[in-house]
């Protein structure tokens, strides 16, 4: 019997390796022996990711190997160094000094462990020559920047420095647009979900109505019947939190899932603020971000503050610069009445990195980033579309019961990891020696998320102990299953969403 159970338990994972394989898209990467077989040698990740860069390219023109765009992009990543670690222990850094003295990789919070592109050090070295740091009002080189990144996007701009608002952080812009509302009004949001999110109406004295996401035949959707739901329940839902790219998922939606979207706030009447910040970071080949505010010429526009920053895109969240646009010139007063006495002066390096970022608007549209910031921030994503794919490769070859969902953006891995039955998953992790970001966090137990924007020895480093943790993990349920004992230690499923 025991026997039996140990060989079902391996067939179980066959089947996850296939199913996420299927789900990736990459359906050659089926079971080996060493699956069932447990003396059979493991590959290393380095063979793993060698192994699926060959199949991947294979038979495609150089063209469609270099980023899906031109054979002149191919050697882009290797100008720039994504290669050094950054020794950040002893600098203050959120990140790092969480496991400071402890022997653990940090995959966890939103910061990558790349230095920032030369075009934005260099910008900043000049202007800190100057010696003169005072109260700094938005300069003129950062709004004109900024508008012209927003036009390349389709996002008609007519009055710059009164439509964009820049702000310390989107955090604070969310919890502006909370308090845009009565005390006690629904504020709409999709799970999981980036936390401050689900704290901001919280924090504001508002209501939070959370609306699961759902996961479709391809990827996750909205649930067009849940919010329905929702708003019949509540009808003074005055506010939708969307992000877009979504953070954690990495779902980049569809034109046609925003405009339902903004069919649905046009019926209720309901203010859409479109946290927009990770929308350079589109990884995935023939998927294009739309901003909500550009849909259908500007259809949805008057009832929507879009967010966005350089921070993520650039690796510099430190400097403080973020910027809503308002178009609505009412709507834009009921923002600034509700900011007064929050948000005065921004930090003047912000203003700074944010014109070097945005300055000449790249060729080809979509999005921004002047000169050698533009080509600083295509050799990111072709560094960050290989390390995506690692993580795929790796998880469906050696930790099948992990799953990875598909990402289209981020540098964010959205990981279930419900199948290894834990109580506390990052907590058993961290014992491996990996960091991550518990999904409880996002309104999701049972996941974690998984920042794979770091050198990719540094990223392999991380997936090896994930692995073993797993292993071990998966060694320890068989010997349990075995003796009868049951899934000792496992979560409690029914609270676990999506």
């Amino acid at each position: 019997m025991r026997g039996g159970t140990a060989l079902l338990r391996r067939l179980t994972a066959i089947s996850l390796v296939r199913s996420h394989a299927a789900l990736q898209g990459q359906h050659r990467l089926l079971p080996s022996l060493y699956q069932v077989l447990p003396n059979v040698r493991r590959p290393s990740v380095s063979r793993l990711l060698h192994a699926a860069a060959r199949d991947e390219t294979a038979g495609k023109p150089a063209a469609a190997v270099a980023n899906g765009a031109s054979a002149a992009a191919a050697p882009a990543e290797d100008e720039f160094d994504f290669e050094t670690l950054p020794d950040r222990s002893g600098t203050g850094a959120l990140k790092w000094d969480k496991y400071a003295g402890r022997d653990i990789i940090p995959l966890w919070v939103a910061d990558m462990d790349f230095k920032t592109c030369p075009a934005i050090q260099t910008a900043l070295q000049e202007y800190v020559q100057d010696g003169v740091y005072g109260y700094t009002n938005p300069t003129e080189g950062a709004t004109s920047a900024v508008a012209g990144y927003l036009r390349g996007m389709g996002i008609e701009i007519t009055s710059p420095k009164d439509e964009i608002i820049f702000l310390p952080g989107a955090v604070q812009t969310l919890n502006i647009v909370c308090r845009l509302l009565p005390p006690g009004a629904g504020v709409m949001v999709f799970t999981p979900i980036y936390p401050p999110f689900l704290s901001a109406p919280e924090y504001t004295g508002r209501t939070l109505v959370t609306v699961p996401l759902v996961r479709g035949p391809e990827d996750w959707t909205f649930d067009w019947e849940a919010m329905e739901a929702a708003i019949s329940q509540k009808p003074d839902i005055g506010a939708l939190l969307l992000c877009n790219p979504h953070n954690p998922v990495g779902r980049v939606f569809s034109a046609a899932e925003l405009r339902r979207l903004g069919e649905f706030c046009e019926r209720y009447d309901v203010v859409i603020c479109s946290d927009e910040i990770h929308c350079d970071l589109v990884l995935e080949e023939g998927v294009a971000h739309v901003p909500m505010a550009a849909l259908d010429e500007g259809r949805f526009a008057a009832r929507t503050i879009t967010v966005n920053a350089p921070s993520k895109t650039f690796n510099v969240p430190g400097l403080g610069c973020s910027y809503a646009v308002i178009a609505d010139c009412a709507l834009r007063r009921r923002f600034l009445r509700e900011a007064r006495g929050i948000i005065t002066q921004n930090p003047t390096l912000g203003y700074v990195a944010c014109e070097a970022a945005y300055a000449t608007r790249s060729s080809g549209g979509g999005g921004g980033g002047g000169g050698g910031a533009a080509a600083w921030r295509a050799a990111l994503r072709a560094r960050l579309r290989g390390n995506r794919d690692l993580v795929y490769t790796f998880l469906c070859a050696r930790a099948p019961e992990v799953i990875a969902h598909p990402m289209a953006a981020t540098y964010l891995a959205w990981l279930d990891v419900r199948a290894l039955a834990w109580r506390d998953p990052v907590l058993e992790f961290e014992r491996g020696g990996v960091g991550l970001t518990d999904g409880r966090f996002f309104g999701a137990p049972g996941y974690v998320r998984l920042n794979f924007g770091l050198p990719r020895w540094r990223l392999e480093e991380g997936l090896e102990r994930l692995a073993a943790v797993v292993e071990a993990r998966r060694a320890a349920l068989e010997v349990e299953v075995g003796s009868g004992s049951g899934g000792g230690g496992s979560a409690d499923d029914s609270s676990a969403q999506p």
